[in-house]
């Protein structure tokens, strides 16, 4: 299955916060990410998923 990488802001928008949160949430080993060779960071979109999932509260 491949995998399907996505930006800060499309992970943003996806989410409805802001880049600066995701930025905040990443630098504190908060949501799973990528690095890429040339330094960029991405997000695993099937990684993010089982994140929300992880995150959700039950009953919701």
């Amino acid at each position: 299955m491949e995998k399907v990488l996505i930006t800060t802001r499309e992970m943003a928008r996806f989410l409805r916060i802001s880049t600066a949160t995701i930025d905040k949430y990443r630098k504190r080993g908060l949501i799973p990410y990528v690095r890429l060779p040339n330094g960029q960071v991405r997000f695993e979109q099937r990684e993010i998923m089982k994140w929300i999932e992880e995150k959700r509260v039950p009953g919701l």
